[in-house]
């Protein structure tokens, strides 16, 4: 299982790489082309974010450039349905894919909205 999930994200992720050399105006198109050719390899499938979430497929029409000085980071929604729950009650979740990037800022960001989440 954990080689299709590093697969399947390894091929989101290498979408930033496709667009970088793309114009801006063109990278969302790209964007939806690269995400058409992927497929979904089985049904157990996880946001690596949140393992509790099973991925049930892509929105195809959702990924958005994002403006980054080393590369394109890439967001994009998924569908998925929590592991434990009515697999058929299917929400977006939104990820962001960064690749070649300082992540300590982001890293630094999300620990402070979590601290504040405990607080308020």
């Amino acid at each position: 299982m954990c080689y299709r999930e590093f697969d399947f994200f390894g091929k989101v992720t290498s979408i930033s790489g496709a667009l970088y050399p793309l114009h801006k105006e063109d990278q969302r198109a790209g964007i939806q082309r690269e995400l058409e050719k992927i497929e979904m390899q089985g049904d157990d499938l996880y946001l690596p974010t949140a393992p509790n979430k099973i991925v049930k497929g892509i929105q195809i029409d959702s990924g958005i450039p994002l403006q980054s000085a080393a590369k394109v980071s890439i967001m994009i929604t998924f569908n998925v349905a929590d592991r434990d729950g009515d697999q058929n009650d299917i929400k977006p979740e939104a990820c962001i894919f960064k690749v070649g990037n300082d992540c300590r800022e982001d890293v630094l960001a999300v620990q402070v909205i979590s601290l504040l989440k405990d607080i308020f």
